[in-house]
């Protein structure tokens, strides 16, 4: 009793589906080309399942900590003593120690916000050999950092690559609150504890376009210039971000 609906769609149409609404496409002529574009956020599942990769990988005392019963050896020694049965006491220990695990995970700001700026700006799809980084004797052929604070030419995002940002307040062994700035780009993190980094984290995250003004608002109100040059250098060798002149 589903009922199904049809649109034909003429050249330059483009047609909204909906989360969750299954769908098919059937091509009406011999030159037919269509382009889907999804954008996807994250389920429960997607996220416990990468949540369950880092604690696989993680070597931390709560990832690696085993389940224990202490009383197994004790009970051996009553009458009613049952070895096959799974009782409700080390049912109750293992899901504690699950819990215990995770919430000690998800009340760390820093570690939460680390795992979740990564997961949301990495690829969905494997793409092989992108992007492309420079080799070490490659030249950049588009204009560099310094042509763009000049004024020629722009920096942009490489195509299909997500920037983030973000911040969050970390304590050290000092116990002292401090405000740690972290940039995503492409499920990497690059972070600094100075203001004016995060200052360039924000505009590089937001601004798919980079001109010479906008780079200058984050760039040369502090001695730190030729650190916030280096870096934007080093996106552009990683392929993150690339130079042209229109």
């Amino acid at each position: 009793n589903t009922q199904v609906e049809e649109w034909v769609l003429n050249p330059g149409d483009m047609l909204y589906l909906p989360p969750r609404v299954p769908h098919c496409g059937i091509a009406l002529s011999a030159g037919c080309m269509t382009l889907s574009v999804g954008c996807r956020a994250p389920s429960v599942s997607d996220l416990v399942s990468r949540l369950a990769e880092r604690f696989s990988n993680s070597v931390e005392d709560v990832a690696v900590r085993r389940y224990t019963d202490d009383d197994l050896l004790n009970d051996g020694s009553r009458e009613n003593f049952s070895p096959g049965e799974i009782t409700a006491k080390a049912k109750e220990d293992a899901k504690h120690l699950v819990l215990n695990a995770l919430q000690n995970m998800m009340d760390d700001d820093s570690v939460w916000d680390e795992f979740f700026g990564r997961y949301v700006t990495e690829p969905k799809r494997l793409r092989n050999n992108y992007p492309i980084p420079l080799e070490d004797d490659d030249e950049c052929d588009g204009p560099t950092v310094q042509d763009v604070l000049n004024g020629c030419g722009m920096l942009y995002h490489a195509e299909g690559i997500c920037f983030s940002y973000s911040e969050v307040k970390s304590q050290g062994l000092s116990k002292t609150a401090t405000t740690i700035y972290r940039l995503f780009v492409n499920g990497e993190m690059w972070k600094s504890d100075s203001a004016d980094d995060g200052m360039l984290y924000e505009t590089i995250a937001n601004n798919r376009m980079l001109d010479g003004p906008v780079l200058l608002e984050s760039i040369e109100n502090d001695g730190r210039r030729e650190k916030k040059l280096e870096f934007l250098e080093e996106l552009i060798s990683l392929g993150l971000l690339y130079g042209s002149e229109e």
